[in-house]
């Protein structure tokens, strides 16, 4: 719901949702996609083409960009090789980086990621954390759905916990995933420092 919220999808009944100072209530979800893009938690339900080029510069064309967009995310996504390829025949992973790659093509000031680390190994987890802190230094926002309080803890700069629908914490990620209280009040993951830490005092 919250994201459906940032992009449009849903309208608020109450207050007032702003996306880059517009009124989302003003604009139609097609004109804030041209700010905002959205890499939803299952991939598949995103794929459309028969090939990954295609998947990727669908974006782009409906926007009005330059293709070549589209092979730079590619690229930068570690994708580019095999941009022939269906996006069906892709692992988990793949599918995932492609919707990444598909959402970055059109060159959005905001991106929201539900659920990155799904189906990632280390070295692409790696690679979505170097490419969150790139989007960062240029300016863009980013916004992470994830249960991941290790990989929360690597990128972000402020963490918020919904509950129940409604925003309970506001912090730094510190403040939230390395203090223990927090965790259990809201039946949080621990990361794995805390996790460890923990098993030490246990084992003592």
């Amino acid at each position: 719901t919250l994201i459906k919220l940032i992009n449009g999808l849903i309208k608020p009944q109450k207050g007032k949702v702003l996306v880059l100072g517009k009124d989302t209530r003003k604009h139609s979800t097609a004109e804030l996609a041209r700010y905002v893009a959205i890499v939803f938690q299952d991939p598949e339900k995103q794929i459309t083409f028969d090939s990954v080029a295609e998947e990727a510069a669908f974006g782009c064309k409906n926007l009005g960009l330059p293709l070549s967009y589209a092979y730079e995310a590619l690229e930068a996504l570690k994708l580019k090789e095999k941009s022939l390829s269906s996006p069906f025949a892709l692992s988990t992973g793949e599918k995932v980086r492609l919707s990444i790659a598909s959402a970055l093509a059109m060159k959005p000031k905001l991106l929201i990621l539900d659920e990155p680390t799904t189906g990632q190994d280390e070295a692409t987890l790696k690679l979505i954390s170097g490419l969150i802190k790139s989007l960062k230094e240029e300016g863009k926002a980013v916004v992470v759905v994830t249960h991941d309080s290790d990989f929360a803890l690597s990128v972000a700069d402020e963490v918020l916990i919904m509950h129940e629908g409604m925003l309970v914490v506001r912090a730094t990620p510190s403040e939230v995933l390395l203090d223990e209280s927090t965790l259990e009040k809201f039946e949080l993951e621990p990361p794995s420092y805390v996790q460890e830490k923990a098993f030490a005092r246990d084992v003592q």
